[in-house]
C-alpha cells in the first residue's frame, strides 16, 4: 500500500521526512568537525528509549553539540551523509545517512549493514545493536501520548476521529522492526513493488486486546519508517487514550495512545467512481479489478453480474477484486457494484464492465477525462456512469470576451479535463484576440480551486483554434505556452503544486531568445499524453528562429526531454507546410504508433510515426472517396484521428470539390499501419468519431465488436435537405450512400434532431467535435446548435433526456464529457455547463 506519513513530518525531535521528494541538492565535503554527543544521547527516534539498543535500518536521534549554523533537513533520497557541514561517522568508517541536523540534534538511519553485530561506535559513543528495537512514533515527538496512527483516509485516529472497535483498519507508524524482504540500500527509500515486508510479524495490542495484522513492512517511499496495518479488535477498550503497543519476538515498544469508540457504527453507503480496467476481451485469463470510489470499509464486497467476488480492502476509497476467467468467458456488459453490510451500508451505484473482443487495449486510463475525446485513442468512452440530466448544477465561462461573427461564435474551445478526484480543469480564453488561462473547479459544486495564467500565443488562423491542455496518468497537467513551450503543474487537485516550463527544443534555447521564439513558434493542436506521461503536439513556425525550426510534431518525455520532426520531413513531401490545425495526435500504444494529419493548408496525409522517436513508419494520401481527388483538410475544423480497439484508424476530411457532398465530408478508414484504405463513412464534417461497444445497440446483429458514433449532418445551406442526424455506424459492413452513391459504412441506427432551423428546411445541426459514450446507460451524450444537451438512449433509439443550456446559436463544434461522479459537461455559447441530478 502506498502511504503518506502524516504526523511524522512535524516536530523537532523526529525525522524531517516531508521533503523526501524529487529535488536535487549538490553535496559538499564535510569540513573538520567538533561533534559532541551527550552521554546516553543516542536514542530510538520514535520511542526515545534511553540506554536501549537500536535495530539495523531504524531511525535514531543523537543529542549533543553540533556545529550546524541553522536547522536543515534532507531534501533528497538516498539520504545525504552531510547536512549543514556535519557528518556522523561510525567507527567502521561508514557515514550515517542523515534526515535532519541542528545545533543540538541530529537524526540518522542506523545502517542495514550492522545486522548481526552486537554494538557499534558513533562519534565516541557506544550503542547496542539488536535484531529488534521497536518504537512507535507519537504526535508530541516524545514517544508518549497520541501515536502517529491514522485511518484508511489518512486522518489521525484521535478524539475527533475515533476508530470503531471491530471495524476500523488503522495504520501505525514505527521504526526498529528488523529485517525485511526486498531490503533497500542504507539511506534509500523503501520500494513500492514488491513491498519490503518484515520477516517477523509484530504482535500489536490495542486497548488490551490483540489486533489482526494485515501488513507489516517498510512504508513505501520513506527511509527507515515501518507501517503496520491492523484491524482494531472488537474486544478493545474504548476511550480517547486507549493504549497501543507492539512487540517483535518479545521485544516491546513504547506505549502510545489512540481513540476507540465501542459498539458498532453504521457503515456508509458505498459509491463507485471508476473501474480499472473497465474492459477485457472474452476468453482471456482472470483480471484484477481496482474499484475507486468512497464509503468503502474492510467488510465491503465487490459484486460482478450479481456474484460476490473475492475482495480486498485497500483504503476507504479503493477496493481490489479478482474477476475470474469464467466470468469473462462471454461477451457482454456486466454490472459491477459494491455492497457494504448492515448496519447502514447497502449497495452502491452500478458501473459497467465491458467484455468484448478487441477491448482492454489502452482504454483504461485512470484519469476520468485526460484530454481531447478522453484518452490517447480519442475513444470518447466514459469510465463512469453518467447522472441524469435533471438540472444545471453549475456553470463557468470558457471565454471572457467572446467575439461573435454575424451572430455566430466561430471559436474552438479546448476540451476541459477531469481528474480522478473530480477536479475539473477548464481552458479559458480571457481576451478578445489573445490571453489564456486554466481554471480548476471542484466538480461537486463548481468552486474555483486555483487558476494558472499562460502566455500562450495563437497561431495564424481564421476560426480561433483550440487552447487545449492535457493530464498525464501521474496527474501532471501540461498547458500550452508561448514559443512552443509547455508549462506543467503537479497536484492539480490541490490549491498549489510544483510547476515549471519546458521546451521541446530545449528551455535554455528558448530563454536565450524568448522574443524570437514567442513570435514565431506556436502550439497548434491539443496536447495528447500517453500512458507513460509522454506528451505530443503539433506546432507551427511562422518566422525565422535561432534554431532552424520548421512546423511539425513534437514529443516531450516524462522527464522533460524533447524531440521534434518537421511535418514536411515526416511526410517526405516538401509541399507539406503544417500539422493540420486542431488535429489532436492519437496513439496506438500497443503498436508504438502516433497518428497525426499534415497538410499544405488544403490537402495532405495521415501519418503514422514511431511514438518514441517520431521517425516515419507510414503515410497515406487523404483522398475523396467519390472523386479520387485530394480531400480537403480545413484549419477551421477540429477533426482528429481516432483508433479503434482493433487498431483501425479513422480521420475526418472535407470533400473535393467542396460542396459536392453537401459539405458533409468523409470519415476515412484505414488499417493501423496505413497500408490499406477501408470503407469510409458518410459524415457530418469536423467530428472525431466516438467508440460504441456493439452491445450498446440492441438492434445490431452484425459481428463487429465495436461501432462508431458520429454526426450525420446534411446541411441545407450547402445543398442538403437539413435532416441533421447523429448516427451509429458499423465499420465492417457497407451500404450505398443515398447522397453520393458511394459505398459507405452501414448505418446501424440514427436519430433526427428536434429543433426546426428557422428559414432553412430541416432541423438545427449537431454541435459535436467529440461526444461522450456511456456504456452504463447504453446512451450517448451530445450537444446541438439549438442550445440543448441530449441523452440518446440507444436501447430505445430516443432522446430520453434533454436539458436546455442556452437559446442556441451557430458555433464551432464542442466536446461533451462525463466526470467521475457522473456529472455531464457540455460547452455552449462560450460557457461550460455541469449537468446532473
Amino acid at each position: 500500500m502506498v502511504t503518506r506519513l502524516v504526523a511524522c513530518q512535524t516536530g523537532s525531535k523526529i525525522p524531517r521526512l516531508a521533503a523526501l521528494a524529487s529535488l536535487s541538492l549538490a553535496g559538499f565535503p564535510a569540513p573538520a568537525q567538533s561533534v559532541s554527543i551527550n552521554p546516553g544521547g543516542i536514542v530510538n527516534a520514535a520511542s526515545y528509549a534511553t540506554v536501549a539498543p537500536l535495530a539495523p535500518g531504524s531511525v535514531a536521534a543523537a543529542f549533543g553539540s553540533f556545529p550546524v549554523g541553522s536547522p536543515t533537513g534532507a531534501m533528497t533520497v538516498p539520504l545525504p551523509t552531510n547536512l549543514g557541514g556535519v557528518s556522523l561517522s561510525f567507527s567502521s568508517g561508514q557515514l550515517a545517512p542523515l534526515f535532519f541536523a541542528s545545533a543540538d540534534e541530529m537524526n540518522f538511519q542506523v545502517p542495514w549493514e550492522f545486522a548481526g553485530q552486537s554494538q557499534a561506535a558513533l562519534a565516541g559513543q557506544t550503542i547496542g545493536i539488536a535484531r529488534f528495537a521497536p518504537g512507535i512514533f507519537s504526535i508530541n515527538a516524545q514517544g508518549t501520548g497520541q501515536g502517529v496512527i491514522v485511518d484508511a483516509n489518512y486522518r489521525v485516529v484521535d478524539s475527533s476521529n475515533p476508530a470503531v472497535a471491530g471495524t476500523t483498519v488503522v495504520l501505525i507508524y514505527a521504526t526498529g522492526l528488523g529485517a525485511v524482504t526486498n531490503q533497500p540500500a542504507t539511506g534509500a527509500a523503501a520500494p513500492l513493488s514488491p513491498l519490503a515486508r518484515t520477516t517477523t510479524m509484530p504482535v500489536v495490542m490495542i486497548g488490551g486486546a490483540a489486533a489482526t495484522v494485515q501488513f507489516s513492512g517498510l512504508a513505501p517511499g520513506l527511509v527507515g519508517i515501518y507501517q503496520i496495518n491492523v484491524l482494531v479488535p472488537a474486544e478493545s477498550a474504548s476511550g480517547t487514550d486507549v493504549p497501543v503497543s507492539i512487540s517483535m519476538d518479545g521485544v516491546a515498544s513504547n506505549t502510545v495512545s489512540m481513540a476507540v469508540s465501542g459498539g458498532v457504527s453504521p457503515n456508509p453507503a458505498p459509491v463507485i467512481s471508476s473501474l480499472a480496467p473497465f474492459s477485457a476481451g472474452p476468453g482471456g485469463g482472470s483480471v484484477t479489478l481496482t474499484v475507486a470510489g468512497s464509503g468503502f470499509v474492510p467488510s465491503s464486497a465487490v459484486t460482478f453480474n450479481g456474484q460476490t467476488l473475492s475482495t480486498s480492502f485497500v483504503t476507504g476509497s479503493q477496493l481490489s477484486a479478482t474477476v475470474s476467467a469464467s466470468d469473462l468467458a462471454a461477451a457482454g456488459d456486466f454490472p459491477v457494484a459494491v455492497v457494504n453490510p448492515s448496519p447502514g451500508g447497502g449497495s452502491s451505484n452500478v458501473a459497467s464492465f465491458i467484455v468484448q473482443a478487441g477491448f482492454g487495449m489502452g482504454l483504461d486510463s485512470s484519469i476520468a477525462w485526460s484530454g481531447y475525446a478522453r484518452d490517447d485513442r480519442h475513444s470518447g468512452l466514459s469510465l463512469n456512469p453518467s447522472q441524469g440530466l435533471n438540472t444545471i448544477r453549475w456553470s463557468t465561462p470558457v471565454d471572457l470576451a467572446p467575439q461573435y461573427s454575424q451572430g455566430e461564435l466561430l471559436i474552438h474551445y479546448g476540451s476541459p479535463l477531469i481528474t480522478t478526484a473530480n477536479t475539473v480543469i477548464v481552458p479559458v480564453k480571457t481576451g478578445a484576440t489573445s490571453g489564456f488561462r486554466v481554471d480548476a473547479h471542484s466538480g461537486s459544486d463548481g468552486r474555483l480551486l486555483w487558476s494558472f495564467n499562460s502566455d500562450y500565443i495563437l497561431p495564424p488562423h481564421n476560426w480561433v483554434p483550440e487552447f487545449s491542455p492535457t493530464l498525464t496518468p501521474a496527474s501532471r497537467l501540461y498547458i500550452p505556452g508561448a514559443g512552443g513551450t509547455v508549462y506543467y503543474r503537479d497536484a492539480p487537485d490541490s490549491a498549489s503544486g510544483p510547476q515549471g516550463q519546458i521546451a521541446f527544443y530545449g528551455l535554455e534555447n528558448y530563454q536565450a531568445n524568448e522574443p524570437a521564439y514567442s513570435k514565431s513558434v506556436m502550439i497548434s493542436t491539443p496536447i495528447t499524453s500517453d500512458s507513460n506521461g509522454n506528451i505530443y503536439f503539433g506546432f507551427q513556425v511562422a518566422g525565422i528562429t535561432p534554431l532552424p525550426l520548421k512546423s511539425g510534431i513534437a514529443r516531450i518525455d516524462s522527464s522533460g526531454q524533447g524531440i521534434w520532426v518537421a511535418a514536411s520531413s515526416a511526410a517526405n513531401d516538401s509541399t507539406i507546410t503544417e500539422v493540420a490545425q486542431n488535429c489532436a495526435p492519437a496513439l496506438n500504444e500497443s503498436l508504438g504508433v502516433l497518428y497525426i494529419g499534415v497538410s499544405n493548408t488544403s490537402a495532405g496525409y495521415l501519418l503514422a510515426l514511431n511514438s518514441s522517436t517520431l521517425q516515419p513508419i507510414a503515410k497515406i494520401r487523404l483522398l475523396d472517396p467519390k472523386t479520387g481527388l485530394a480531400a480537403t483538410i480545413s484549419d477551421d475544423g477540429t477533426a482528429s484521428p481516432a483508433v479503434g480497439p482493433d487498431g483501425d484508424v479513422y480521420y475526418g476530411v472535407l470533400e473535393n470539390p467542396l460542396g459536392t457532398n453537401n459539405e458533409r465530408g468523409w470519415l476515412l478508414h484505414f488499417d493501423g499501419l496505413l497500408t490499406k484504405s477501408k470503407t469510409p463513412a458518410a459524415f457530418g464534417w469536423d467530428d472525431t468519431p466516438s467508440l460504441v461497444p456493439s452491445f450498446m445497440a440492441p438492434s445490431y446483429t452484425g459481428s463487429s465488436p465495436y461501432l462508431l458514433m458520429t454526426k450525420y449532418n446534411n446541411y441545407a445551406d450547402t445543398g442538403g435537405n437539413g435532416q441533421n442526424r447523429i448516427a451509429v455506424l458499423d465499420p465492417d459492413s457497407t451500404e450505398t450512400d443515398a447522397v453520393s452513391g458511394v459505398t459507405v459504412m452501414k448505418e446501424v441506427q440514427s436519430i433526427l434532431g428536434t429543433t426546426p432551423d428557422g428559414d432553412l428546411p430541416g432541423v438545427k445541426e449537431w454541435c459535436i467535435n467529440a461526444a461522450a459514450v456511456d456504456p452504463a446507460t447504453d446512451s450517448v451524450l451530445a450537444g446541438s446548435e439549438d442550445g440543448k444537451l441530449y441523452r440518446w438512449d440507444l436501447r430505445t433509439n430516443s432522446f430520453s433526456q434533454v436539458v436546455v443550456l442556452t437559446p442556441g446559436l451557430g458555433e464551432a463544434y464542442t466536446p461533451t464529457l462525463i466526470g467521475p461522479d457522473g456529472t455531464v459537461y457540455a460547452i455552449n455559447n462560450a460557457t461550460l455547463f455541469a449537468v446532473g441530478q
